[in-house]
Formats: structure tokens, C-alpha cells, sequence
């Protein structure tokens, strides 16, 4: 914390001979002179990564080194009068809360750092009532770029665009061990417009990503996301269109809608709560949205979980057009797929058709459910997804299936949940089994 309590000084300059700010002991004194501006000009390392921690009067600094990778954690936190910071080109990384709290930073030149391979946890972190209304646009032009961690741009409320994040593969990871949150990376970026994030290899968008993201018109996603994370794109309200794409730079879903790529399982609870705003959107929903299976800790046993694959408010307060199909036969356990609140926008006169599986009924006795959908029984489909002639070739007894050979488990649409050789537990929902000779169905 080299220059802590420094509120004199307003620039610092570093020479070509800094190796570089990193965490250990502090070599340089608080220095509390009256100068307002210092040059360093006889200094080889500066240890104590917090070097400038909550310096409330330095307004610039210049690292002229052309040697220095790493920015240490927390070197800039707390610095409310930053408004400038000049970095050489060879820095590699951007540490834990490097700028947290720097509420006037309108400056950092990010496009020269052409080595940049991770932006740290809170990195640009700032509080919700007190964010940075001075940084308006940062551009990356490092093809290493691949990691942004856990709330590392949330509030900064003048941002309106953030490029060159193509090559990025995580966002809203934690860079250090501890007990970190996942998400809010981009969270209450209120004038982010414009973000592309084609090449995450993460299959679960971390919860919060672009939570309160107001004027969020366009965004690009990879078409392999298979989760969509608690409150990820609440309050987007202008969001009318997500651009999923394939590994060919293609969007795979109709710009018509706001849609969800096939292979998608999951959209988190308040997920797209308050989306549009009263304006209508037009869903179009995967066939692969299915409630979580998981075995019992306990005995074994497949069961559906308490995840649904739409969970509690989803959509909460959308105002869905009338084109939209809710997604209904892809669903196919007794057990709810969709939360009874994630539609609730949806009462009286604006029901919405949704086809249940026959038999199901008493599972949607909730006054939502009443209140949201008009429910419409329908037969299970999907069994002759399961090719096999009826003979009597499987014994049932104490929660297994027996039979000679490799046994299969279906949902009575056809998705396989479990398999075994020459016995499989059975799910603790209704079923299919078959060993490719007979099918069973478990009830």
C-alpha cells in the first residue's frame, strides 16, 4: 500500500526499469508530501499489489515500462479520483479488483494491451449506488483474452459498448481461491448496448450476467449454452433477440423471436423477469428443455429433481405474444417441467394453452397454474421411440429392472435416462424399459 494516504499527489509516473506490482510485503513508504505530481525514477520492483489502496487524490497514473505483465490485485481500488491509467503493452493480466471502486475512471488503454490473457474478479467492480458514470466504452484487441471473472465490470453504469471479448471462453469465474460468487460480470451495466461472447466454452450462463443491462439490444452467445443461469437477463428490457451461434459464425435461431437454441435444458429462476417491458415478445422454446434427473444420494435411484426446466419466474411479468408456443410435449415426467409461477404474467382471459401428460392433472393444483394456463391432458407420446417387439423378457422387483443383456430407461418421450447391464434402478417416476427385446412401462 505504497502510496496510501498520498491524497497530495495527483500523477505518478513509473519508469522503464518497474519489473512489476505484485502481492508481498511493502518496499516504499506512504509518502505524504505535498508535490502534485511524482516521477519515480530510481525504482527497480514495487512490491504490495494494493499499491495505491484507496488513494482519494490521484488522478493519473503512467507506467512507461515495457516489462511490466501483471496489474496486482487491488493496485487502483478505492482510488475515487482516478480518472486516467496509462498501462504498457506487455501486460498480460488485470488483477482482483485492480480498479474496484474507481467511480471516475474514464480511461484505461485496454486497446494497447495486445498480450491481455484474464480480466480478475471485480476487476472494474464498483457498488450498485455508487457506480461509475465516466467509463463510456473499453476496446480489446488481444486475440489471448479467455477469462473475465465474477463481477468484474458490475456497475458500470456509462458503458455502452465492450469489443473485442470474441475470443473470451468464461466469464464470471473466480480468479483466486475463496469463497467468490459466480456471475454478475456484466450486471447492472445499465447503457451496455452492444456485447460478443461467440466463443465461451462454458456450458451454464453464469447467474446475473447481464442482469439490469437496461439497454441491451444485441448480443452474441454460443449456440453450445445448455444452461441459462438465476436472473441472467433480468430487466433486459429492450433485449427482443439473442444471437445464438454455431462454430461457423452462423445465428441458428429465427431473428423473429426471442429463441433458445436446440440442446438448451435450463432457463434459471427470474431469468427474463420484466423483459420488454410491456412490450410483446415472441418465445420460441427448444424441444430439449427437461426437468433435471439426477440419482439419489441415498439409494441410487434416477429421480426428477427440484429444478424445473423453466423454473419460478422465468417470465415472469413478459408480455408473451400470441404466436408463442409454450413448450409442452417435450415434457414428459408427472412431475411439472415448468415452474407454476415462471409465466405469471398470465391470469383471467389471458390463459395460455398448455398440454400436459394424461393422468397428470393433480400435479397442477397450484393457484397459479389455474390462474396462468388452461391445462389440456394429452397422451404421452414417444414410445415408439423405443424400437422392440412386447415380449416378456424383463423382470420387475425392488426398484430394478432384470433382464440378460443391456437394459435402457426412457422418459415416455424417449430420452434416455439411465442404462445398465443386466440391471438398471428404475427412476422414481413413470417409465420405460426395455432390453431391445421387450418394453416395459413402469408406473
Amino acid at each position: 500500500m505504497a502510496f496510501r494516504q498520498c491524497n497530495n499527489i495527483t500523477k505518478v509516473t513509473f519508469p522503464k526499469t518497474i519489473k512489476g506490482i505484485t502481492t508481498g510485503k511493502t518496499t516504499i513508504a506512504d509518502i505524504k508530501g505535498s508535490s502534485d505530481e511524482l516521477t519515480i525514477d530510481q525504482l527497480a520492483v514495487v512490491e504490495g499489489s494494493a499499491i495505491f489502496f484507496n488513494n482519494t487524490g490521484v488522478q493519473e497514473v503512467v507506467f512507461q515500462d515495457e516489462n511490466l505483465t501483471s496489474v496486482g490485485n487491488g493496485a487502483f481500488a478505492g482510488c475515487t479520483s482516478l480518472q486516467k491509467v496509462t498501462l504498457p503493452v506487455t501486460v498480460t493480466e488485470i488483477g482482483l479488483g485492480t480498479f474496484a471502486g474507481c467511480v471516475k475512471l474514464a480511461s484505461v488503454n485496454t486497446e494497447d494491451l495486445t498480450s491481455l490473457k484474464s480480466i480478475g474478479a471485480y476487476a472494474f467492480h464498483c457498488k450498485l449506488n455508487d457506480g461509475n458514470k465516466a467509463l463510456k466504452s473499453l476496446a480489446f484487441k488481444s486475440d489471448d483474452l479467455t477469462s473475465i471473472g465474477v463481477s468484474a465490470f458490475y456497475a458500470n453504469n456509462a458503458l455502452t459498448s465492450i469489443t473485442g471479448l470474441e475470443h473470451v471462453t468464461e466469464i464470471g469465474v473466480a480468479t483466486v481461491s475463496g469463497d467468490y460468487n459466480s456471475g454478475y460480470t456484466f450486471a447492472n451495466c445499465w447503457n451496455l448496448n452492444n456485447i460478443s461472447l461467440p466463443a465461451l466454452t462454458q456450458t451454464a450462463l453464469p447467474q446475473y450476467s447481464f442482469s439490469m443491462c437496461n439497454y441491451l439490444t444485441n448480443i452474441k452467445l454460443p449456440a453450445t449454452i445448455t444452461e441459462i443461469g438465476e436472473r441472467a437477463f433480468n430487466c433486459t428490457y429492450r433485449l427482443s433477440h439473442i444471437k445464438w451461434i454455431n462454430a461457423s459464425g452462423e445465428d441458428m435461431t429465427d431473428s423473429r423471436f426471442l429463441a433458445f437454441p436446440e440442446g438448451l435444458t435450463y432457463i434459471g429462476k427470474y431469468a427474463f423477469h420484466l423483459n420488454g417491458n410491456g412490450n410483446s415478445r415472441a418465445l420460441n422454446f427448444p424441444s430439449t428443455l427437461t426437468p433435471k434427473i439426477a440419482a439419489s444420494s441415498t439409494d441410487g435411484v434416477m429421480r426428477a429433481s427440484s429444478t424445473y426446466a423453466i423454473d419460478e419466474y422465468a417470465f415472469d411479468q413478459v408480455e408473451i405474444d400470441a404466436s408463442t408456443e409454450l413448450p409442452n410435449r417435450s415434457f414428459s415426467t408427472l412431475a411439472p417441467a415448468i415452474a407454476e409461477t415462471a409465466f405469471k404474467q398470465y391470469t383471467g382471459a389471458n390463459r395460455r394453452p398448455l398440454d400436459i401428460p394424461e393422468g397428470s392433472l393433480a400435479n397442477y393444483t397450484g393457484t397459479y397454474w389455474a390462474n396462468t394456463f388452461l391445462l389440456e391432458e394429452s397422451p404421452l407420446t414417444g414410445v415408439d421411440n423405443v424400437k422392440a417387439e412386447l415380449q416378456n423378457t424383463i423382470e420387475i422387483k425392488g426398484g430394478m429392472a432384470v433382464a440378460e443383456g443391456t437394459l435402457n430407461v426412457y422418459t415416455f418421450d424417449g430420452r434416455l435416462v439411465a442404462t445398465g447391464e443386466g440391471s438398471v434402478k428404475l427412476p422414481g417416476f413413470p417409465c420405460i424399459v426395455t432390453d431391445g427385446v421387450t418394453i416395459v412401462k413402469v408406473k
